[in-house]
């Protein structure tokens, strides 16, 4: 009988416990810290936090790159190596060096950290076809190759 006791006990004491982790509020320090309209683009984007903490706005105006405290706006010019297009749909890094960026209108484009600089890339399909232009989504997999939607 003894033995009943200490498991009765034993799952009363864990019920008390789930009550009080239940019970317990949930607190978020949420802060925002920038708006909209702070932004150099006022179209719509999506945000990218890459590894080393930059934050990345694709947006139809270029892409932009946050720090924390000040804007880079990386848009199309007449240098080879300034970004192709300023339909940006999305940003991903592929390793501590490098963004992949897929585009509206030119397709994939890399970025080089070391060398602040971009160039476009042509990836095959697995049926050996390029990719298209439009790229709306990249993923990583596990070998560390980038897929393309």
């Amino acid at each position: 009988m003894c033995i009943y006791k200490k498991i009765i006990g034993i799952i009363f004491l864990i019920h008390i416990v789930q009550i009080q982790i239940c019970a317990q509020d949930l607190h978020f320090d949420v802060r925002q810290i920038i708006n909209k309209s702070q932004l150099p683009s006022k179209g719509n984007f999506k945000a990218y936090t890459d590894w080393y903490g930059f934050v990345w706005f694709s947006t139809y105006d270029g892409l932009i790159r946050y720090d924390g405290i000040h804007f880079k706006h990386y848009t199309n010019s007449s240098e080879p190596t300034s970004i192709q297009s300023n339909k940006i749909n999305v940003v991903i890094q592929l390793n501590k060096d490098t963004l992949l960026i897929g585009t509206n209108n030119v397709g994939l484009l890399v970025y080089s950290y070391k060398e602040d600089k971009f160039k476009s890339i042509q990836y095959k399909n697995i049926d050996y076809e390029i990719i298209p232009e439009i790229i709306w989504d990249i993923d990583i997999d596990k070998n560390n190759n980038p897929l393309c939607i």
